[in-house]
């Protein structure tokens, strides 16, 4: 629970003396751990979904500036 917490807050950028705003995803979490999910990844990707943030949003680009793609994903046009 407390991966989750510290992955949502993060990427929500929730500050440590945003108290309300911090009680409100422990209260969430707390929830969704009572209705038995237990995965730290599944816990943040509901709560990040559930704030309007899609999980996949939360990535940060490298030093560089670049974003990585997954295989998936990438156009045959270099990242520039």
């Amino acid at each position: 629970m407390s991966l989750a917490f510290e992955e949502v807050c993060k990427a929500l950028e929730i500050q440590p003396g945003a108290t309300r705003e911090r009680e409100a995803v422990a209260v969430r979490i707390i929830e969704l751990c009572r209705r038995g999910e237990r995965s730290p990844a599944r816990l943040t990707e509901r709560v990040l979904t559930e704030a309007g943030l899609s999980p996949m949003m939360t990535v940060a680009a490298p030093p560089n500036g670049r974003v990585c793609r997954s295989p998936e994903t990438q156009s045959s046009r270099p990242n520039l």
